[in-house]
């Protein structure tokens, strides 16, 4: 199984990034991205270890990553990554 990154995901992943490299640094970002990447990928292989999520979306599933928040889903044989959310936030306002 491969994964695919949505574009909601995608503007998370710079959000996350901006945010990162202004509190702490450049650096420190990319490596805060790279490891949602080897998540990413991870998830992939480990779908036992899934969070099922019917309280925000039918077929959704979740990860905790530090301080956020994986979601995703599996399609056509692939998995999804619907949206990358801080752990404070209302998960079921932002999907």
């Amino acid at each position: 199984m491969n994964y695919r990154i949505s574009a909601d995901a995608e503007t998370d992943l710079l959000a996350i990034w901006g945010y990162t490299a202004k509190t702490w640094s450049e650096v420190q970002a990319d490596l805060y991205i790279d490891a949602f990447l080897v998540r990413f990928a991870w998830l992939t292989k480990n779908k036992g270890l899934w969070t099922t999520r019917p309280e925000i979306g039918e077929g959704l599933y979740s990860y905790l990553e530090k301080s956020h928040v994986i979601i995703f889903r599996e399609k056509n044989h692939s998995l999804e990554i619907f949206r990358i959310l801080h752990s404070r936030m209302d998960l079921k306002k932002h999907i």
